[in-house]
């Protein structure tokens, strides 16, 4: 949704840059209509009970900031069954392309619901080339796991 709203120029209405003209400004009836085409563009996005319940939030800001409030904290919930899914997937009868393309979309979905390991000090540490060696033996071994 980023990457749309970015690609039409409507990212400072979400993100709270494009303040609510006063009601006696010229700009107010841009300001209104962008802010309503952009709440049609989110509510549109989403499901339709997620809409129905933010139907009456009535600026772009306030809906997104709602949405970020209850839908991006980390749901470890997820985090494990992408986790099983990974365990479990099998090639089986699938090209190793498709097995390999869902295994990666797997992979793909885990790295962006884990918080990365971050490396806060200052000096210059392993820390990071640790961590990226660790994911990537994790990885070699699920492919090359001889039950697959």
């Amino acid at each position: 949704m980023l990457i749309a709203l970015s690609a039409k120029n409507k990212l400072t209405i979400v993100n709270g840059e494009y303040k609510e003209p006063t009601s006696t400004s010229p700009l107010k009836p841009h300001w209104d209509r962008t802010n309503d085409m952009v709440i049609s563009w989110i509510l549109n996005s989403v499901c339709d009970s997620i809409a129905n319940n933010l139907s009456f939030i009535h600026t772009a800001h306030a809906l997104w900031t709602e949405l970020i409030e209850h839908y991006s904290q980390l749901d470890n919930h997820r985090i494990y069954q992408v986790s099983v899914d990974i365990s479990n997937l099998r090639k089986e009868t699938m090209s190793i392309e498709t097995y390999y393309h869902k295994l990666k979309g797997l992979w793909d979905e885990l790295d962006a619901l884990e918080a990365p390991y971050a490396c806060t000090c200052v000096c210059i540490c392993e820390n990071g080339k640790k961590n990226g060696e660790r994911e990537q033996k994790k990885r070699f071994v699920t492919v090359f796991d001889g039950s697959r």
